[in-house]
């Protein structure tokens, strides 16, 4: 009888250690959503290695940008407007904030709209996301040398026909890793 007591113990003990085993470890703090910052982007420092990003917003707070995959297209847009949406870096020490996404923000008034610059059907192209632009005006020309880049573009918005969407090239910021003007 002693045994088949003792023997409970040892059951009950093993059954026990075995469900705190099983157990779920308690969750880790999740790192805050997604955050939208605004203001004017400035990179400092020429050498690559050494270069930093920074958002300044209205107000004067600067905040430290850790551009990950977007560091060539952010470089090309140091000095305009951007609304970034971005999350902690995470890493120790590190105050820096991750660029998950970005956008351009209005021109001198105007909105700009980014696409891959396209030659076809008789003139040049921006190919958007929701339908191609034609680009139009003297400074649309500049672009013929960037065939097949990644570009923001802005400028009064026309139509070419009635079914057509049109911009007047006023300003444009070519994006692409090694896109330079073809000869």
């Amino acid at each position: 009888m002693r045994c088949l007591s003792g023997c409970a113990s040892i059951a009950v003990a093993a059954l026990a250690a075995s469900a705190l085993a099983c157990a779920p470890a308690p969750r880790a703090p999740r790192p805050p959503g997604e955050v939208a910052l605004a203001g004017v982007l400035r990179v400092e420092g020429a050498d690559p290695f050494e270069r930093t990003f920074v958002l300044v917003e209205p107000e004067g707070m600067r905040w430290q940008l850790a551009p990950g995959r977007l560091e060539h297209e952010l470089y090309r847009l140091g000095g305009h407007d951007l609304r970034v949406f971005c999350r902690p870096a995470y890493a120790p020490g590190d105050g820096r904030i991750a660029v998950e996404r970005y956008e351009l923000l209005p021109v001198d008034g105007q909105a700009p709209v980014a696409g891959v610059i396209r030659l076809g059907g008789g003139g040049l192209w921006l190919e958007t996301d929701a339908a191609p632009l034609s680009l139009e005006g003297e400074l649309a020309a500049a672009l013929e040398g960037f065939v097949g880049c990644r570009a923001w573009v802005w400028g009064e918005r026309a139509s070419r026909g009635a079914r057509t969407p049109a911009i007047s090239v006023a300003g444009y910021v070519v994006t692409d890793r090694g896109c330079v003007a073809a000869p």
